[in-house]
């Protein structure tokens, strides 16, 4: 029997999470990869990649360690007033992402650029 469109992600779901499951104990992983690229008449005219590998650790587990540090970035630079209160994809100021990166690397967070 087809499975239906709600059912699909449900079940895929259920599959990964029984295949890729992590063992007690076992430390989390966090791979991310963004790539951006900005043409013009055809042409690139900027083009960068940013890549992040974090496993849990003595610092506590690699999602909430990632999620939580840019949560009380974003609530600290409110309350500077270097962003506005709101809701916000992301900061857009390069200063302002420089600094975030580079705080999230003083605390040991691996990001590559290139």
């Amino acid at each position: 029997m087809p499975r239906t469109e709600l059912e699909s992600p449900i079940s895929l779901s259920a599959e990964l999470e029984k295949k890729y499951s992590y063992d007690e104990g076992e430390p989390d992983r966090v791979v991310l990869c963004v790539e951006l690229e900005a043409k013009h008449g055809g042409n690139t005219v900027w083009h960068r990649s940013y890549q992040l590998d974090a496993c849990g650790n003595e610092g506590g587990q690699a999602m909430a360690r990632l999620v939580s540090l840019n949560v009380s970035l974003a609530v600290e630079s409110t309350l500077k007033g270097e962003i506005a209160p709101g809701v916000s994809a992301a900061p857009d100021k390069p200063e302002l992402i420089d600094k975030w990166l580079a705080i999230l690397r003083d605390l040991g967070e691996e990001i590559t650029i290139s």
